[in-house]
């Protein structure tokens, strides 16, 4: 199975780092993602919530802004938790960022900005898969 998606879209609020007990940076946000709706010809703005660690979170709050264009390159992961209030339970997506780079400030051409971040890989160990049973 393959769990990959790359995304770019402009940060909605300014990034915040957080830490860990542990002294580990995360950071969680939400970029803006424009489409067009079929047929109306008309912009619809889909929120993606994304997270990102260790230098991958240092780099976004140190180089990026709200608005900022942001490219980004992860895996999906679901989790969930029960409200407060009713005992609903409530499951959400996000991004696990592995790799980010700001592509453009806000009301500027689109510019490639020299930092990026890469967080390195533990590469998966699937029991009885190798390459060679790979199509790719």
């Amino acid at each position: 199975m393959i769990n990959r998606v790359v995304i770019s879209g402009r940060l909605g609020q300014d990034p915040e780092l957080r830490k860990t007990t542990s002294g580990v940076s995360v950071c969680n946000y939400a970029l803006a993602i424009e489409r067009f709706h079929v047929g109306e010809q008309q912009k619809i703005t889909d929120w993606v919530n994304c997270v990102a660690w260790r230098q991958a979170a240092d780099y976004l709050t140190r180089y990026a802004k709200k608005g900022d264009m942001v490219e980004v390159e992860g895996q999906l992961q679901n989790s969930s938790y029960t409200e407060k209030n009713t005992g609903k339970r409530i499951t959400t997506t996000e991004v696990r960022v592995d790799r980010l780079s700001v592509v453009s400030r806000k009301n500027q051409d689109p510019i490639a900005v020299d930092h990026e971040a890469l967080v390195p890989q533990k590469p998966e160990i699937v029991p009885g898969v190798t390459e060679d049973d790979l199509s790719f």
